[in-house]
């Protein structure tokens, strides 16, 4: 959609000028974006903790920042898992039905069918630009089941082509619920992704049961991702009041998770 005049000045404004940093504030699409993602939030939060006189202001962007980052780091861990059983399936030359099983796996409803509908127009799109076609035609074009089942034993699917394709979407925002499902890859992970961080130097990650202990208490404080952005529900009721807290500490954690995520990076 094109700009207004008014937008667009306003857009210069904030892209030009003497010593502008210019950022790229988002990420190239991929399997790692939700990770690059949560990285940067735990780098803010850090920021936020670290580079401010006005506690009182910070803790809910930091406290934010911290809960928004679990949240897509575990969503980047069950990506990983969904496109892994996913890819092992494909290769194994499974049928169309057996490979959206498997990806459908743990869905329910809307989640079920939406899953489905993501997979088939992924298969398709990559079978479109095997064949030549561009972006964005190639996402419009030839995107329906029948096809989607000639493209399993004519195209090359990999990891990164995949996953550049088909964002996989995992739903909810309860985080005792994705550390539920997440963490069973994390312990299993720690002992490699400690060791591979004492090698690299990104600093030791958390271990299972701190990150464990922050999602039950950032869970129970705001349990549905809302209460550290709002003061109050759309219902009218006041969130959780906080106790004090230590805005250090929180800094503490908040890069030591910022090594968390650098370290399983290394591991996966």
């Amino acid at each position: 959609m094109a700009l207004t005049e008014g937008a667009t000045a306003f857009l210069a404004t904030i892209s030009d000028g003497d010593g502008a940093d210019i950022a790229v504030p988002s990420v190239y699409p991929g399997i790692d974006a939700f990770q690059t993602h949560a990285h940067a939030y735990f780098n803010n939060a850090a920021t936020l903790c670290r580079g401010t006189h006005a506690h009182d202001f910070a803790i809910f962007g930091a406290l934010y920042c911290i809960r928004h980052g679990l949240e897509l780091w575990l969503k980047w861990i069950t990506q990983k898992q969904i496109l892994s059983r996913v890819l092992d399936a494909i290769h194994s030359e499974a049928d169309l039905d057996a490979i959206l099983v498997v990806a459908q796996d743990g869905c329910t409803g809307k989640q079920k069918a939406a899953r489905k509908e993501q997979l088939i127009h992924a298969l398709c799109v990559l079978r479109n630009v095997e064949e030549g076609i561009v972006y964005p035609v190639c996402h419009e074009i030839d995107i329906s089941e029948d096809f989607a089942r000639k493209c399993l034993s004519s195209v090359e699917v990999n990891e990164h082509r995949l996953a550049l394709v088909w964002p996989i979407s995992v739903h909810g925002h309860d985080l005792r619920a994705l550390w539920t499902e997440a963490s069973g890859f994390i312990e299993e992970g720690y002992p490699v992704a400690r060791s591979e961080a004492s090698y690299t130097g990104v600093g030791v990650p958390v271990h299972p049961d701190t990150i464990a202990a922050a999602c039950e208490l950032l869970s129970t404080w705001d349990p549905t991702g809302d209460g550290f952005r709002y003061p109050c529900s759309l219902s009218g009721d006041w969130y959780l009041e906080l106790p004090p807290l230590n805005l250090a500490q929180l800094g503490n954690f908040a890069e030591s998770m910022e090594s968390t995520v650098l370290a399983y990076e290394q591991d996966t």
